[in-house]
């Protein structure tokens, strides 16, 4: 049976607690002190998934807590190849980043590609993927004609919003980016005007941008209860979508992050299929295709699948 190692570096107490979920029951303040004393890695068996085909792939998730990581790439970095190597050492097929590492390993592909042998995707093609079919499927249920529509990605510098961004700008009126890095957002909307001819507008004001948006893709680290949302808008967090798998007794949710590995060795493709900046937008279709072959959908309870 082939395996995958999934791997996420939390930065923070509440992700901590979501990636190691034995943790859960420990007050915070007793983990703010004495964190420090925790295993640097902690491999946690995930167990068996399985493909409406009859294929079985199984799973292993390293969490590697980098608390306040966000302030230390370098060391962010560094423990996310770390738990690369120790999953190669286990053998794996494939290796998938979450959260954290994979935003790490983006902006650092080169790193990775030198430092690790086996093959490493980060989520961003499903996670794209997953905004695009959530945004299209509530668009029909709420009456919003996309092709009229204003749609703001926040963190659009993140390799899922720009992803997110360049996907959706074929069917919106405007796009909003918004993001920390400049430059990159420069970057973005020539991207997307060659792309097609749609009004893309750069904006670091959220508070204005969120007034005229009917869609809000938030794809940063901005929390959902700091935005006034327009009546009748569309709001997708990256951080609540899920993929549910149909088995035969029963349903499994998990994240597009750790699907997207799941898929790929369902698939036979133990390949790094979206790490790095140069991808092709054609694969989120193939994606979502390898998705329906196998009985996994993007779970959407307010909009389902016809």
């Amino acid at each position: 049976m082939k395996t995958f190692a999934y791997i996420v570096t939390p930065v923070n107490i509440k992700q901590l607690k979501e990636d190691w979920r034995s943790l859960r029951y420990i007050p915070d303040h007793f983990l703010r002190i004495f964190h420090k004393f925790l295993p640097k890695y902690k491999v946690i068996k995930l167990g068996r998934f399985e493909s409406v085909q009859g294929n079985f792939v199984k799973g292993y998730k390293i969490v590697c807590p980098v608390l306040d990581g966000h302030k230390q790439e370098n060391l962010l970095l560094e423990r996310t190849i770390s738990a690369c190597r120790i999953a190669e050492k286990t053998g794996v097929n494939l290796i998938g980043l979450g959260r954290n590492a994979s935003l790490v390993a983006d902006k650092n592909y080169n790193k990775i590609s030198k430092n690790i042998k086996t093959s490493v995707t980060s989520g961003n093609i499903l996670n794209a993927w997953a905004i695009f079919e959530k945004i299209y499927r509530m668009a029909k249920v709420k009456g919003i004609t996309l092709n009229k529509s204003t749609i703001l990605v926040l963190g659009a510098d993140t390799q899922t919003g720009f992803l997110a961004a360049r996907k959706l700008s074929d069917y919106a009126a405007k796009i909003i980016i918004a993001g920390k890095d400049a430059d990159r957002l420069s970057m973005i909307k020539e991207t997307i005007l060659h792309q097609n001819p749609v009004e893309v507008v750069i904006e670091f004001d959220i508070g204005a941008a969120i007034k005229d948006a009917d869609i809000v893709i938030n794809s940063g680290e901005t929390p959902a209860e700091n935005l006034n949302l327009k009546q009748n808008s569309i709001y997708c967090d990256v951080r609540d979508l899920l993929i549910k798998e149909y088995r035969q007794k029963g349903s499994k949710f998990i994240h597009p992050s750790l699907a997207e590995s799941v898929l790929l060795l369902l698939d036979g493709k133990a390949v790094s299929y979206s790490l790095g900046e140069n991808t092709n937008l054609d694969k989120l279709e193939e994606i979502a295709d390898i998705a329906v072959q196998h009985g996994y959908e993007v779970w959407v309870p307010e909009a389902p699948v016809l």
